[in-house]
C-alpha cells in the first residue's frame, strides 16, 4: 500500500511518530534527493537531511495536479553530526505526475516533482541522462545537472566516483549542494561503486 515504510537495512533508525513532540528549532531540509525504487513506475525514495536532534520527519505528495494527499513518514539515522531521513513510498500509480515537500512541524522543504515510469512493456518514452566521474568537479556538476533538469529528462543515472573520497561526509555535502535544487525533479539512479 501507498507509503508502507520499510527499513533499508540502515542502523539506529528512528521511525516516525507524528503524535510526539518534534526535537530541535526551525530546522528546514537541505540536501533532498530521490532514488528510484526497484520497481520505477510505482516506488520511489526520497532522502533528505536536517540538523540532528530532528525526528518525525515525514514526505508529502500527491499528483501533480492536486494538493499533497498523503503523507509517508521517513525513518532516519545520524551521521557527520546530522541526521539523515528516507522515506519509502511505494504503492504509486504508474505514467503520472507527482509533487511533493519533505520535513517535519520545525520545517518544510519547497516541492519537488517527479514521474513515475510506464509500466513494463508500454511504449511510452523515457528521457534519461547518464552522468558520472565529478569527484574533481562540483561547479561542472552544478551546470550538468542543471542542464539535465532543464532538458526535461525523467530519471539520471549516476555512474559512480561522485566524490574523491568516499567516508568524507563533507565532500558529499559538497556533491548535494551543488546538485542544488535539480535533485529536487530529477530522480537518481545510482550505481554502486566506492565512492
Amino acid at each position: 500500500p501507498l507509503g508502507t515504510p520499510q527499513d533499508g537495512g540502515f542502523t539506529q533508525t528512528v521511525a516516525a511518530d507524528m503524535d510526539s513532540l518534534l526535537m530541535g528549532e526551525a530546522d528546514v531540509p537541505v540536501r533532498t534527493h530521490m532514488v528510484i525504487g526497484a520497481d520505477a513506475a510505482h516506488e520511489i525514495f526520497i532522502v533528505w537531511q536536517t540538523r540532528e536532534g530532528t525526528i518525525g520527519g515525514r514526505a508529502q505528495l500527491g499528483f501533480a495536479e492536486d494538493g499533497l494527499s498523503w503523507t509517508i513518514p521517513g525513518l532516519s539515522y545520524p551521521v557527520g553530526g546530522a541526521r539523515i531521513h528516507v522515506a519509502r513510498v511505494c504503492g504509486l500509480a504508474s505514467d503520472r505526475s507527482w509533487r511533493f515537500r519533505v520535513g517535519s512541524d520545525n520545517g518544510w522543504s519547497e516541492a519537488g516533482s517527479f514521474t513515475t515510469a510506464p509500466e513494463a512493456g508500454v511504449d511510452v518514452p523515457v528521457r534519461f541522462a547518464v552522468i558520472g566521474d565529478t569527484r574533481n568537479g562540483p561547479d561542472t556538476f552544478a551546470s550538468l545537472f542543471a542542464d539535465i533538469q532543464a532538458a526535461g529528462v525523467d530519471y539520471a543515472m549516476f555512474t559512480g566516483d561522485a566524490v574523491a573520497q568516499g567516508t568524507s561526509w563533507a565532500e558529499w555535502e559538497g556533491w548535494f549542494d551543488a546538485g542544488g535544487q535539480s535533485f529536487m525533479h530529477v530522480p537518481m539512479i545510482f550505481a554502486p561503486g566506492n565512492h
